[in-house]
């Protein structure tokens, strides 16, 4: 986990519920822990618990230390997580 990038100062797109509705897999987004850090994941799967299959990738967060989750990594993340969306800067929403 690592900074936290803040989608409207940086451009990213803000994650809104049409927005959020729309993910599938393939999309990156920004997931956030309980501590503040984040992480950028690529989505796999949509669970019907409510929640993401992903992909860590560790190396596309700012500040990132290995605090247990490293690049590739399969990590589940709630759509309460979800902090920023990377639509046209590493994928297409």
């Amino acid at each position: 986990m690592g900074d936290c990038t803040n989608a409207v100062k940086e451009g990213f797109e803000v994650p809104t519920n049409d927005k959020l509705d729309n993910l599938g897999p393939g999309c990156f987004v920004q997931k956030t822990d309980e501590c503040g850090s984040c992480c950028w994941v690529e989505l796999v799967s949509w669970s019907d618990n409510g929640s993401y299959e992903a992909i860590a990738h560790p190396t596309l967060t700012r500040g990132a230390v290995n605090e247990g989750i490293v690049e590739g990594d399969k990590v589940t993340v709630l759509r309460n997580q979800i902090t920023a969306l990377g639509c046209d800067r590493y994928c297409f929403c």
